[in-house]
């Protein structure tokens, strides 16, 4: 495949805000550039929009936005890439149309990392009724289907991707560790613990304040919040509460000595591809994480950080970690070693180009039979 390709990768939100696109699609980029292959980013979201959809109700403005953002999309779509990747799903609203057209004129593959397949639950989402518009029933099932490969952001969404679709490939979640760098040296005046996501897991957070609030009684520590939907307190610790920032998310991490992963055990949560975890891993931090899902897998209990499965050992583990400054930097070691061998870009890049050049060149073939 020597003439270059242009491949458009359509998300459901702009690329540089959204972090299943920052850490599954773009870390590719400069190797597939390499293989003569360009991405093409096509958000269906607008900027607008996008805002709108992370304040409560305002529906009327939502909609219209939406079918603003839809005119607009539609608008800039190209007749004929080489092929098209979506990201979860390509448009907001309604059955995947576009997509089904696409696929009957070049390789779509479709690229999820979570459970989206299934019900949307309009009083767990921000958006209530309207996010049954974004996601209709079967959905991803039609998605699944219409595509030519899958990539599965873990072994539970591979497992239900096979029922509709014979060529998956399980691709996790990575960070690019020669970027993302550790901090020079520990902080070592006070251990800060710390948790980075957005309003939409802030409740998980939540759960743990019993804990924070009865390991404040014995230990002096700070707080790191940083993209919760509302600040976080605690009584006798120093909450820092920051918003999210793309410009400052690596160096929000590397302020933290300690990090906090709580999620909740169910469906939900087994699709989950622990990018926290990962991203702690990769600042050489230990954590400690809900024992749910792919946390499970990212996590070697008592080497790289612990896994709970209650509040009790929630709160043993980290006055363990508290306690003993040697045993984070320990930990934190492992922890980095975890992940560049097993969830780096360097790791999976040779595969993300193989697999694209293999559709591209199977269309390639098909195309100069036909002619």
């Amino acid at each position: 495949m020597n003439q270059a390709h242009t491949v458009l990768c359509l998300t459901a939100y702009q690329p540089m805000l959204t972090a299943s696109v920052r850490y599954r699609i773009m870390p590719y980029a400069p190797a597939l550039a390499a293989a003569g292959i360009q991405l093409r980013y096509l958000p269906f979201a607008t900027p607008r929009l996008q805002r709108l959809l992370y304040q409560p109700k305002r529906y009327p403005q939502k909609i219209a936005a939406m079918l603003g953002s839809l005119v607009q999309w539609l608008a800039k779509l190209p007749r004929q890439p080489a092929a098209v990747i979506v990201q979860r799903e390509a448009a907001l609203i309604g059955a995947p149309i576009i997509e089904r057209w696409f696929s009957r004129r070049v390789p779509v593959i479709f690229d999820f990392d979570d459970a989206i397949f299934l019900p949307t639950d309009p009083k767990r989402s921000i958006n209530g009724w309207l996010s049954r518009l974004a996601r209709p029933t079967n959905k991803t099932d039609q998605l699944l289907r219409l595509s030519r490969m899958v990539w599965a952001g873990n072994s539970y969404l591979a497992d239900y991707a096979r029922r509709f679709n014979q060529h998956v490939h399980i691709i996790p979640t990575v960070v690019d560790c020669q970027q993302s760098q550790p901090r020079p040296a520990p902080n070592s005046q006070i251990c800060t613990l710390g948790w980075i996501g957005s309003h939409s897991t802030a409740r998980y957070l939540e759960q743990l304040r019993p804990v924070l609030s009865q390991l404040a009684e014995r230990y002096r520590f700070r707080l790191l919040v940083v993209g919760a939907a509302q600040p976080f307190e605690i009584a006798g610790v120093e909450c820092l509460n920051l918003d999210w920032q793309q410009a400052r998310e690596w160096h929000d991490f590397q302020q933290i000595d300690l990090g906090l992963y709580p999620i909740e055990a169910d469906l939900w949560a087994e699709g989950k591809c622990g990018l926290k975890a990962i991203q702690y891993g990769a600042a050489a931090i230990p954590s400690v994480c809900s024992a749910v899902g792919v946390n499970q897998h990212i996590i070697e209990h008592g080497q790289t950080g612990f896994l709970a499965n209650n509040a009790a050992e929630w709160a043993e583990y980290l006055a363990r970690l508290l306690e003993n400054t040697q045993l984070r930097q320990r930990m934190g070691q492992a922890a980095r070693q975890k992940i560049e061998a097993e969830y780096s870009v360097q790791r999976y890049q040779t595969n993300i180009v193989a697999t694209l050049k293999e559709c591209l060149c199977v269309e390639s073939a098909a195309s100069s039979a036909q002619a």
